[in-house]
């Protein structure tokens, strides 16, 4: 997988060090709160297969 460089540069030169790091922490809060949503929504652990 290959990177566009030039989009991140265009967004500005510190994007390329600084987007990274929150979309993973964007990423990350995301799927924990779709993982907590979906177990409550299934009626809790004991539910789980």
């Amino acid at each position: 997988m290959s990177i566009d460089w030039t989009a991140f540069w265009q967004l500005g030169g510190h994007g390329i060090y600084v987007w990274p790091g929150y979309m993973a922490a964007a990423v990350l809060v995301a799927l924990e709160a779709a993982w907590l949503l979906r177990r409550l929504r299934s009626g809790g652990p004991e539910d789980d297969a």
